[in-house]
């Protein structure tokens, strides 16, 4: 069994476990590499068990440490997770859609919503377009597209408009919805993009804007075609007739 390391309060791992977590510290962060991706650890020397005394690190460490037992269990499938920012004694809330600052390279699943009356929306994550991504999308009424790289600049593991347009034309949502633009896609013009998108593959196709929230009537009809002006920041794009 791990045993508690005594005295150490204040530090962010207080666990021995078999395998430290390869974090290093600099600045007001903690910095590690996996599979090529360095990736940002904030606070792992808050107290999330305050009886105990165990931190944010030991958690982060405990889950590095199963990772290769629980993974095989948790592939392919939606998550719920439990946000307790002040520890088990504080409160808590349930998140279920992915939040805004997720890296592009997480995968999404699509899960039908009732709050779509019983229509599904499809998010997907970066990926190179496969005849697995297309099998798993069949029947959203709105796909949800990393549209990270434009015309011309193609990459693997990265959709490109023209993979974009492929993937519609097969699946033929109602409407198509650009998001987590990258840089490229940023400088060449996503309003651009999606004009071009929307034109090749016949399928309305819009560039998000930050704020931008989607309501799902029982057909989509009213989102704005690209290039149109969108609502305000915050204000709602009314998706029924």
């Amino acid at each position: 069994m791990p045993t508690r390391k005594k005295g150490s309060g204040g530090t962010a791992f207080t666990v021995d476990l078999p395998t430290p977590l390869p974090a290093e510290r600099r600045g007001d962060a903690w910095w590690m590499e996996v599979e090529g991706r360095e990736l940002r650890l904030s606070n792992l020397d808050k107290v999330f068990w305050p009886e105990e005394g165990f931190t944010k690190g030991d958690l982060v460490a405990y889950y590095f440490n199963v990772a290769e037992l629980i993974l095989p269990h948790l592939y392919d499938r939606p998550l719920t997770m439990k946000r307790m920012p002040d520890g088990v004694a504080g409160d808590a809330f349930y998140e279920k859609t992915a939040p805004s600052h997720t890296p592009d390279w997480i995968a999404r699943c699509p899960v039908p919503s009732e709050d779509s009356r019983e229509g599904v929306i499809g998010y997907l994550a970066d990926t190179s377009l496969e005849d697995e991504v297309i099998r798993a999308h069949r029947g959203s009424r709105v796909l949800v597209l990393p549209a990270t790289r434009p015309r011309k600049s193609r990459i693997d593991w990265h959709l490109c408009s023209e993979d974009i347009v492929a993937l519609l034309k097969a699946l033929r949502p109602e409407v198509a919805l650009l998001n987590h633009l990258g840089l490229k896609m940023v400088r060449a013009g996503p309003d651009e993009e999606a004009l071009w998108i929307e034109a090749q593959s016949g399928v309305r196709t819009v560039a998000a804007k930050d704020g931008m929230r989607v309501s799902l009537g029982d057909k989509v009809l009213a989102v704005p075609s690209a290039g149109t002006a969108l609502p305000e920041r915050g204000a709602a794009v009314d998706l029924a007739e």
